[in-house]
């Protein structure tokens, strides 16, 4: 007999008679590692959630407090996109994906203003 490399699942051979219990026991291991519909349901609401946290968290200014994370890099680049601006960059530490930027621009649209924008 054969197992599985992930869930150690049984399979039996081709010269192998099929055992009744070697199913059972298939059956009740993918049923371990299965969720239900609702359970499924509680973490995607989990997630949004924490997900609206964060968005909370940029509206309000906490910007460089959401870079400050443990998984996240910050970066702070001037002149960029155009001389004058500066551009912010949260960064996922591991995977260097993008995972936020703030763009400042000053004197825009009006000599004098100053216009940030988020990028999430």
């Amino acid at each position: 007999m054969d197992y599985t490399l992930k869930l150690g699942l049984r399979k039996p051979s081709l010269d192998d008679l099929v055992d009744v219990n070697d199913l059972n026991y298939n059956m009740d291991v993918l049923d371990s590692h299965t969720h239900t519909p609702e359970e499924i349901g509680a973490a995607t609401a989990d997630s949004f959630t924490a997900h609206l946290a964060d968005y909370a968290l940029f509206k309000n200014g906490a910007f460089e407090l959401w870079a400050s994370r443990s998984t996240n890099t910050y970066k702070t680049i001037f002149d960029s996109p155009t001389a004058g601006d500066i551009t912010e960059e949260i960064r996922n530490t591991i995977s260097g994906d993008l995972v936020a930027s703030k763009v400042t621009k000053f004197d825009t649209p009006n000599a004098g203003d100053i216009t940030e924008t988020l990028f999430i």
